[in-house]
């Protein structure tokens, strides 16, 4: 389970998201991403499901969720898709193996810029839970 907060500011957002796991803050953190950037899911479509596999290599936890969920923007941007499902294939401190899924969109209701590594980190451990606060550029 994970559950998360916003905090709106001029140029930019603070997500705060915790989680009961490291897999569940990665995915909570991305449906968070979704939902600020596209308040309703995207309507049907004759595409379906749009599904991507990446591959992010980073020097911690905390770079690592800050190079995913840049990743999953830009590709979001690239390919006009809402990305809010998340199915991680592997996982540790340093990389991530996964396929994101989402639908696709004419627009977006907010423009987040980027994800920014300003005061981000990824705390906790297993049996007590994680958090990261993120700050996006908007």
């Amino acid at each position: 389970m994970w559950n998360y907060e916003i905090e709106e500011h001029t140029a930019d957002i603070r997500l705060g998201v915790q989680a009961d796991t490291l897999e569940e803050l990665f995915a909570g953190a991305l449906k968070c991403l979704s939902e600020l950037i596209l308040a309703q899911q995207p309507a049907k479509s004759d595409i379906g499901d749009v599904r991507e596999e990446i591959y992010v290599k980073s020097e911690d936890r905390t770079a690592l969720m800050i190079d995913f969920l840049s990743e999953a923007l830009t590709l979001s941007h690239c390919n006009m898709v809402v990305y809010r499902e998340l199915e991680i294939l592997e996982i540790s401190p340093t990389e991530l193996s996964a396929i994101i899924s989402g639908r696709p969109t004419e627009s977006f209701d907010r423009d987040v810029k980027a994800v920014t590594y300003h005061g981000a980190e990824v705390a906790g451990k297993e049996g007590d839970g994680f958090a990261v606060e993120i700050v996006l550029d908007i």
